[in-house]
């Protein structure tokens, strides 16, 4: 699991003032959205996450689709053997139980925190797609949405009402799938800004080169270090090997305290039909969750 990190810090409501590039972004936003409107019928959340002005939500959405891109990059060109391989290294018995039951083709998913409220999201993800294939030249296409509850576990797990938005993305002819939740607490801390980091050049070359930039590692965890239930999804071709993997998973958590399980049990929401596990390689300060339903393994 990820650690806290970061130098970022809150946007603090009322100490922040838009400039012009927060202007004309709020003037753009408000031509395809409600913006305003949005941003009064969401006051009670906005306030509770810091951010009830339009300056300092656009830090929290600036942040969000910063680490949106980040995750896509990931699920395309993150090597599943090899982060498998990694994550149980030195415990090839378990990995010859694992390997032959899950999807090593392709990461399911990559699942993340976003700071902004689940209706903003839902009404403004068609706007940002479309402004990034503007600016960085790649097609890039939102396929389909689902929104649902997250499961009672993990709204005990982070000790709050949590919702999820699951995201299918076309990508220069991939299809890719993101995991944001909402999770409806404070945002304490938002990751440190790089000055030219995300510059247009770069983010056309993460997004289209294969595999990952040699800097990839550093600048994820830049930006997911303070988030603390960021993950990779890997399908799981049957449920019952679901069940299989969390004993196994159990014993190994019992003689090596390297790993820990997120939950004492497998975990079935009812909303989306998933059925899965996670565990926590906690000196690698990474979360696999293993994951079956009607559709995971395609």
């Amino acid at each position: 699991m990820p650690a806290d990190g970061g130098q970022g810090g809150a946007p603090q409501p009322g100490k922040i003032r838009p400039g012009k590039a927060a202007v004309r972004m709020i003037a753009n936003y408000e031509k395809a959205l409600q913006f305003r409107t949005l941003l009064k019928s969401n006051r009670e959340l906005l306030q509770q996450k810091n951010s009830a002005n339009p300056a300092s939500l656009l830090e929290l959405i600036k942040s969000d689709y910063e680490k949106v891109l980040l995750a896509l990059t990931e699920v395309k060109g993150r090597s599943v053997p090899a982060l498998l391989q990694r994550f149980f290294e030195g415990h090839d018995g378990l990995l010859q139980l694992l390997l032959p039951t899950v999807n090593l083709q392709k990461l399911f998913h990559v699942g993340l925190e976003i700071y902004e409220p689940m209706d903003l999201v839902v009404e403004g993800f068609e706007h940002w797609s479309r402004r990034f294939e503007q600016l960085l030249g790649v097609d890039i296409q939102v396929v389909r949405l689902l929104r649902f509850p997250a499961s009672a576990a993990f709204q005990k797990r982070v000790k709050a009402s949590a919702e999820i938005m699951r995201i299918w993305m076309g990508v220069e002819g991939q299809e890719l799938m993101l995991e944001l939740f909402d999770i409806h607490r404070p945002v304490l801390q938002l990751p440190s800004r790089v000055p030219g980091q995300f510059s247009v050049s770069d983010l056309r070359a993460r997004l289209v080169a294969p595999g990952l930039a040699p800097d990839h590692d550093q600048i994820l965890q830049r930006h997911f270090g303070g988030d603390a239930i960021w993950h990779y999804a890997i399908a799981v071709h049957e449920r019952q090997a679901v069940t299989k993997l969390q004993a196994a998973f159990e014993q190994l958590a019992g003689q090596n305290s390297t790993f820990r399980l997120a939950y004492p049990a497998c975990v079935y929401n009812p909303h989306d039909g998933s059925y899965h596990t996670k565990i926590i390689h906690q000196h690698q300060r990474l979360e696999l969750e293993f994951v079956n339903h009607a559709t995971s393994a395609d």
